[in-house]
């Protein structure tokens, strides 16, 4: 069974009820103390390499029953 918490009101939801849920929430630190990944791509000829960045700092998933997610105006990005 899959049981998740509304992050407002504290509400348990099961399968069973309705609820809406922002994947990947992060919190970014802007310019400080950023994590660098570097791809390189090579063929035959020549080589790239890209820097792709990082700094979040705090990743979670958030739950809302569907009167809290209309209650905190979240809806308004909902398509």
């Amino acid at each position: 069974m899959n049981i998740k918490k509304c992050d407002v009101c504290g509400k348990v939801m099961t399968k069973q009820d309705d609820y809406f849920t922002l994947d990947e929430v992060t919190f970014n630190k802007g310019e400080a103390n950023k994590d660098t990944i570097r791809l390189t791509m090579t063929t035959r000829d020549n080589s790239k390499a890209y820097d792709m960045t990082e700094s979040w700092c705090d990743y979670s998933d958030k739950h809302f029953c569907p009167e809290c997610f209309k209650k905190e105006s979240i809806a308004r990005f909902y398509k």
